[in-house]
Parts: C-alpha cells; structure tokens; sequence
C-alpha cells in the first residue's frame, strides 16, 4: 500500500467556468482537464485523498487522467527539489550561448515613455571583432552547440553594415562547426527598407519584434520620429514587405505598449491587423515610468490591477480572432534569459552584462558582469558573477509556496536580490504577468473555450477532454 501512496501537486490550480464546470490547470506539468459540473464533487474528494478509492462511477477515469497529467504524484516526489534541479540543469548548460547586441545608444525615434538614456554611440570594429572571438572560443573550447543571438540598440537598423558583418563571421564559424544559430531583432520597424528586408535570410534573422501602440491616430502620438514625424504607415507597409517576401519564414511578433491613452483601442487595432496577417504574434506590455524621459511619463501609466484586467481582455479578444500565439502557458526552467549561464547582453563599448535591462537602464543602476578583451574573453567582476550564480528564487520564502512558481521562477533576478544589496533597483521580487492570477485564469479559459471545449462530451465528464498538455 505505501508504494501507491499519493498526494495532490501543489501547484494544482483550479479555474470556474460557467454552469459549475472547472479547468485543472498544473502549472508544473502545463497540463489542463476539464470537470464537468456532475463531477465535481469527486474531483474534490480525489483530491483531497488521491489514495483511496473515488467515489462515483465515473471517477475511476477522472482519478486516472489527474494522475497521467500530473495533478496527483507519489507521495515521495519533492516537487520542489524537482523544480530546482530542472532549473539548475537548464542554467548551467554550456550547450547554448545566448546574447544580446546592443549595436548604439542612438535612436531615430523620440518616444515620450522610453527609459532609455540616447547617446550617440555606436560599435566599432573592434568590439565587433572581440564579439564574433567570444563567439569562436565558446564554441571551439567551452562546446557550445546553439547560438541564440538578439540585435538590439536603441535603434540596430542605424548599425546595418555592423550587423552584415557580424553575421556573416558568426554564421561563418556556425557552418564550420556544425552550430545551429538563429537571431531574432528587435527594431521600431522604420529602417527596414527593401534591400535589408531581402538579405534577412542569409543573416540568419528568423523572428523580428517590432513595437505597434495601436492604430495609427493613437502610434503617432506616441511613436514618432525626432522632430514629431509620424511612423506608423511606413512601419506597416515594411511589415507587410517581410511577410510577402518570406511568409512563415520569419515570424513577426508585434508588442502593444500600453497606457491610459491607448487602453481600448487594441480592438480596432485588431480589426486592422486580421486585414494584415493572423499569423504574427501580438503581444502587450505595460508602460512604466522607472527611468529617463518615462519619469514624465508617470500619469499616464495604468496601475498594476487596472494592468491585469485589461490583459484578460485583450487576450481572450486575441484568442477568438485566430490570431497565432494563443497558447497553453507551460513552465519555464528559468527566471529569465540572464539565468543562463552563458547569457551575456553586450553594450557597443564592449561592456558584458547579463541582461539587457543593465545596457538600457540609467547608468550606474546595474553593474556590469565585465568587460570584452582584444581575445574575446570576458574580464568579470567576480563578486558580480558570484551574485548572479547564486541567484535562487525558490531561497524566498514567498516564491517557494507559490503555486505559479514554474511559470515564473521567481522574475527579474535584479529586482529580487535583497534590499541591502547594493543593487541600487533592488526590492520584493517583482511577479510575472503570467503568474498573475487573473491573467492566467483568463489565458487558460480562452485557451479551453478556442481548443478544448469542443471535445468536451454531454455528461460533463472529463473523459476525452484535455487539449494538449504543453501549449
């Protein structure tokens, strides 16, 4: 009997429906059933004492799916130790190199919230160069098998020759050795002409984040030009040139900044991207007021509640217009890409950090991980490297009981280190959205109601209806 003792996972998380009907999400495994209404009462009890015999029925065959997908597990599995070795493994595998190139400072646009400190400062050759040697010695000497790269800035499209030449020398090294590589960039769009669009292929570029606050009328008042010239209809026609010329090729993800001034307006936003392309991936995000020319900016921006409500329903709007990215939340291993052990952001003067968050806040507020040398190595700041090494989220209390902690692991590590540390932006580890309870109610539910509730039999039983496990 000891052997088939069970208990319920503690990061089981029931979401109401309608009628009386549920959805049993598990955060660690990504998997959903549906309860019928008739049933619930034995969901309760089997959960309550998975070991015993259920008491309907029916429940022999609910007790069995919550088992298969992980809402039941052996009494003797520490589902946290589980958690922590998955993210230790994930951390320190010197598999894959992940980085981010922030090619200038400078920008063509002025945008009234951004937290960036413009500087007209781009890299040179010779920070090129220590790149593409770190690149070569993480591959010949450490084993790195996959390259993940980001071109970022301010603005990379002001760098496009540093950019066709990186590429080249690091797609160059990949080939050699046999390295799979993909980058993506993040761009405003405005630069993207005719001839760079018909090169991304052969710079390995596969996905390209640009940033839409809306509809024209409310973008140009926020995403505009030096001098106020508006952006939004040169963006859109470059978009429109990518997906002609290389389809599915490349995917296209579009970010909504929202504020009080464009809060509705991602509906008619929506309308016009169906007449575009259901196939990018629209996604929003808050604006904030942490720094630079975004502390003038404070008033506008929505409160954290006023966030998640509006976050619901935009994506249950996403979900039933087809629009792609509409998936199951699943775990994440790690906090962020800077859990990585071989995740560098890389300033254009050639300073390491491991986020992009230390290139793009204010100066002096995120110390840097080192700096390159002539030999492509990076000279660290040991007590900064130690710092990020021994970053732990399941070490706060908090986190280690929270049912979302395999969404999240614990968010941005530079906010989480503790207050007296002299990380100047320190304070309580800052959720992520997903991890939001509202939020996610919301994703799972539209998820279910897009993919799921067709499958779902008369009775209200739970028989054949789980969608997918993993979104």
């Amino acid at each position: 009997m000891s052997a088939n003792r069970l208990k319920q996972s503690r990061y089981n998380l029931i979401v109401q429906l309608e009628a009386g009907d549920a959805l049993v999400y598990n955060s660690l495994r990504g998997s959903l059933v549906y309860v019928g209404q008739n049933l619930r009462p034995a969901l309760a009890e089997i959960l309550d004492s998975p070991s015993d015999d259920p008491p309907q029925a029916e429940a022999p065959m609910l007790r069995e799916k919550l088992i298969q997908n992980g809402f039941i597990v052996p009494l003797s599995f520490d589902e946290v130790m589980y958690l922590r070795g998955r993210n230790k493994i994930a951390r320190y595998s010197n598999k894959v190199l992940d980085l981010v190139i922030a090619l200038t400072y400078d920008c063509n646009f002025c945008c009234p919230y951004c937290c960036e400190t413009l500087r007209k400062v781009y890299m040179s050759r010779e920070v090129s160069d220590r790149i593409i040697s770190l690149v070569s010695r993480k591959i010949t000497s450490e084993g790195v098998r996959h390259i993940d790269l980001e071109w970022y800035g301010g603005e990379p499209l002001l760098c496009k020759d540093t950019i066709r030449y990186m590429s080249r020398k690091i797609l160059g090294e990949c080939t050699k050795h046999n390295v799979e590589y993909s980058a993506q960039l993040c761009t405003n769009g405005y630069e993207m002409d005719t001839h760079f669009i018909s090169e991304l292929g052969q710079l390995g570029i596969s996905s390209i984040h640009v940033t839409l606050d809306g509809p024209k009328e409310f973008h140009d008042r926020k995403r505009y030009l030096k001098g106020k010239v508006p952006s939004y209809d040169v963006i859109l026609k470059n978009l429109k040139e990518v997906t002609a010329r290389w389809q599915d090729k490349i995917r296209i993800f579009v970010r909504i900044n929202i504020d009080r001034n464009n809060v509705r307006s991602f509906h008619p936003f929506l309308e016009e991207m169906k007449r575009f392309s259901r196939q990018i991936r629209i996604y929003f995000r808050p604006v904030s007021s942490t720094s630079g020319r975004g502390k003038c900016y404070s008033s506008q921006c929505l409160g954290a509640n006023e966030f998640e409500k509006e976050s619901e329903d935009f994506y249950d709007t996403l979900f039933n217009e087809g629009f792609s990215g509409g998936k199951l939340p699943k775990p994440s291993f790690l906090s962020c890409g800077g859990d990585l052990l071989n995740s560098f952001s890389i300033d254009p003067e050639g300073t390491v950090y491991k986020c992009i968050y230390g290139v793009t806040a204010n100066e002096g507020t995120v110390k840097p991980l080192g700096t390159l040398t002539e030999m492509g190595t990076i000279k660290y700041d040991t007590a900064e490297l130690v710092k990020w090494a021994s970053w732990d989220a399941l070490d706060n209390a908090v986190c280690a009981e929270c049912k979302y902690l395999p969404l999240c692991l614990g968010g941005c590590p530079i906010f989480g280190w503790p207050a007296d540390s002299d990380n100047q932006q320190a304070q309580v580890i800052p959720c992520k959205e997903i991890a939001k309870p509202g939020l996610l109610d919301a994703l799972i539910t539209s998820y279910w109601k897009k993919y799921g509730s067709a499958t779902s039999d008369s009775s209200g039983s739970s028989r054949g209806a789980t969608p997918p496990s993993r979104g």
